[in-house]
């Protein structure tokens, strides 16, 4: 049953990475955007 549809474990993969990826570049850029407030004089 696993061999059958390779197609979705690896589409659930996709979607999850691109969350996660979201995620980071959206928590990153909110930390980039406060550090970069911060060193502002």
């Amino acid at each position: 049953m696993q061999d059958d549809d390779p197609i979705f474990p690896s589409l659930l993969a996709r979607s999850a990475a691109m969350r996660l990826g979201f995620a980071v570049v959206l928590i990153g850029g909110t930390w980039l955007a406060i550090q970069w407030a911060v060193a502002l004089p």
